[in-house]
């Protein structure tokens, strides 16, 4: 007996057991002979010229049983492969036969892009309702029991839906009614590589890849010709149905954050908002600034095509602790990304630190930048040693070096960090070892040796006043600085391959020695100042302009350092909030909240050092982020730290991949021509094939009736 499917060449039969009823057959052909006549001869003379009519009678007689047990034969033949449940399966594939020992049927996997951008909507659908309903439709189109299935989810993390193929084609398709697009970016070239994978341990014949995508060009740009040659897709057939045919306008919210990134209570600050136009024509938003869910501004805003734009938000924020801001706009074709927030660490004072290994500079410069020393200065100023490395909390944003000896590998490590951070180091050249340190610090400048200047020189008028650094100085103020006598500075040249590197000030000697050099390094900004705060080098200190210098570059480097952009969904995070030892023990119950409010189970917090600096405090880490937003640390449900998570922005540009590409870049790779369809209309990816059965009941029917109508008809 014949169990399971068999394939006949473009037909298959589902129940090829049922053939057996075949073996009716008998019963009309036993019918058949039962009824013939046994005749004997009886001689009539007078009936001798009727032989040769009668004789013809008979034959015809004799034909017309032979026709109508055909016609029964035929019907009870077409009854019996009716119960067989036939199939017609796509020519083109029946025209590959399986080998010898290989099963019939298809392997099929389908590629899901799971990515951000597929929350996109078009012509009033979502991209993923599109997806659900082509992976649900082309999941009904197979053959049960025949042909084997499995999805692979492409999120930032491809995983399939089950371990290997499987026959469970209804149990695939309930997994893809239920998909949903993640807030990440999908690895498409690790998803393509376990769809070959899925594929290569399937042994049967017939191989198929179709991949569920909205073919954005930001995302499958990085699939290159290499990575389909790695998945080893050689010998499948490739179907790509696209879920987004004609992607509509998208403005998005990349980020927001504040300016200083810890603003000190009643002193003004800025909460910038940058916004992006990823269409192509220009677009009108309304975007809405809110702070602890207070509305606050409303403003109309214009973006050019293709414009990507910061725009400040004047805010004096009244209470110290973490404070929950938000900005969005209207709705759009994506509207995962019209929102952002952010947490911001207000403070009572903008923390300094001055590193110094003591002397008369290390007091010139603490006076000038808290002359009153107590709560009524702008800045909490804090002097550490180059040799206290773990005094480098990661509270601090701005760091002021001065005089100091060479800064031991511990040390540079958490200044690099800081730098990282968005941080700002400000160093004013004097004694110590300033060749190593500007080295460590700033890699595109070279420290020679001091020059002794006889007579002393001073600074050019000509130089970069109009940048942050230095708008502050009107010409009185500029005309007072390039009068202050130098009696020594440094040699200091830029490297010709560092282009950021900028002279904002120079002295007048032959050379144009670099007098004040800005340089962004590791995310934040160094800041060298050619000029030492002794009285053997400058005046600059005992004439007084070192206080309005320190106070605007503090000012301007609080405004500068900013937090790194933070990771994306689907990198992992880091939370840190500095604590005494006593409030350690009190915040042993913290827990870490996400952006939906609910708490984040996958988060390990730790008691004990920062991760970047020596500071003690409670640091939680979460593995994997899988939303956009804030994440909180709280402990008793009160804040102590925030770090926002973003959309990746390439998400948010939702122009398409040329679909010719597409087709040229699997066709390579698989020597076989690339079927493209959309979601909504054309060829399917997969020919469904077509059930017999019921043609055979009605053709069996109609052959009966062609029997009756002939019976009747001969009896008259």
């Amino acid at each position: 007996m014949i169990r399971g499917p068999l394939t006949l060449g473009a037909l298959t039969l589902m129940t090829p057991a049922m053939l057996a009823g075949l073996g009716l057959l008998a019963l009309p052909i036993l019918a058949h002979l039962l009824n013939r006549r046994i005749t004997r001869r009886l001689l009539f003379p007078s009936l001798a010229l009727l032989r040769p009519s009668q004789a013809a009678s008979r034959s015809l007689q004799r034909l017309q049983r032979l026709v109508l047990l055909a016609l029964r034969c035929l019907a009870l033949t077409l009854v019996a492969l009716a119960f067989a449940r036939p199939l017609w399966i796509d020519p083109q594939a029946a025209a590959a036969p399986a080998k010898p020992g290989e099963p019939a049927g298809q392997a099929v996997v389908l590629v899901a892009d799971l990515s951000a951008s597929v929350r996109q909507s078009s012509q009033g659908l979502t991209a993923s309702q599109r997806l659900r309903d082509q992976a649900s439709q082309l999941l009904h189109s197979l053959t049960p029991g025949v042909d084997r299935a499995n999805i692979i989810l492409a999120d930032d993390q491809p995983q399939p839906a089950y371990p290997q193929l499987s026959e469970n084609l209804a149990g695939l398709a309930g997994e893809a009614a239920t998909l949903k697009p993640s807030e990440a970016r999908a690895d498409l070239p690790r998803a393509l590589a376990l769809a070959g994978e899925m594929l290569r341990q399937s042994p049967a014949h017939d191989r198929r890849l179709i991949v569920l995508t909205d073919r954005q060009a930001s995302n499958w740009q990085d699939v290159t010709p290499a990575d389909v040659e790695r998945a080893m897709l050689a010998g499948a057939s490739v179907s790509l149905v696209s879920l987004a045919p004609e992607p509509g306008d998208n403005a998005a919210v990349l980020r927001v954050a504040a300016s200083p990134a810890s603003p000190a209570v009643n002193q003004p600050a800025h909460i910038v908002v940058t916004l992006a136009n990823f269409s192509g024509r220009r677009m009108r938003l309304t975007g809405r600034l809110a702070v602890e869910g207070d509305p606050v501004q409303t403003h109309t805003l214009l973006l050019e095509a293709g414009e990507r734009r910061a725009v400040a938000f004047d805010h004096i924020f009244r209470t110290p602790g973490v404070t929950r801001v938000a900005f969005s706009i209207d709705d759009d074709a994506l509207n995962l990304d019209n929102h952002a927030d952010a947490g911001v660490a207000v403070r009572d004072r903008q923390p300094v630190l001055i590193l110094s290994d003591g002397g008369q500079a290390e007091r010139f410069l603490r006076r000038s930048l808290a002359p009153w020393g107590d709560a009524r200065d702008r800045y909490d100023v804090k002097t550490i040693s180059s040799a206290d490395a773990a005094a480098l909390t990661s509270e601090a944003q701005v760091v002021f070096i001065t005089d100091v000896a060479t800064l031991r590998p511990a040390m540079a490590q958490a200044l690099q960090q800081l730098l990282k951070r968005g941080g700002t180091v400000v160093m004013f050249l004097g004694d110590g070892a300033v060749q190593a340190n500007v080295a460590a610090l700033a890699p595109g400048v070279e420290a020679g040796s001091p020059v002794l200047a006889d007579p002393p020189a001073s600074l050019a008028p000509a130089g970069e006043w109009d940048t942050p650094w230095l708008d502050a100085f009107g010409p009185r103020s500029q005309r007072s600085l390039t009068q202050m006598p130098v009696l020594r500075y440094w040699s200091l040249h830029l490297s010709a391959d560092d282009a950021q590197a900028r002279t904002l000030l120079h002295f007048n000697d032959a050379a144009k020695t670099p007098a004040m050099i800005a340089t962004p390094s590791s995310g934040g900004h160094v800041v060298l100042v050619n000029l030492g705060l002794d009285k053997a080098w400058s005046d600059l200190a005992a004439s007084g302009l070192l206080v309005p210098l320190a106070q605007h570059l503090a000012s301007v480097a609080a405004q500068t350092a900013d937090s790194e952009a933070g990771p994306v969904v689907g990198e992992p995070l880091t939370l840190f909030a500095p604590l005494t030892q006593a409030d350690a023990e009190r915040e042993k119950n913290a827990v870490v909240v996400g952006p939906d409010g609910g708490v984040v189970s996958s988060a390990v917090i730790k008691l004990g050092a920062s991760p970047t600096a020596g500071d003690l405090g409670v640091t939680a880490t979460v593995p994997r982020t899988q939303r956009a937003g804030t994440y909180w640390l709280l402990a008793g449900g009160r804040p102590l730290a925030a770090a926002t998570v973003r959309i990746d922005p390439r998400e948010s540009d939702l122009a398409q991949q040329d679909e010719d590409r597409l087709k040229l870049l699997f066709a390579s790779a698989t020597a076989r021509p690339v079927r493209a369809t959309a979601a909504d209309g054309g060829q399917p990816a997969i020919e469904k094939p077509r059930e017999l059965w019921s043609w055979c009941v009605l053709a069996a029917l109609g052959v009966l009736a062609i029997e009756m109508g002939l019976l009747s008809w001969w009896k008259r």
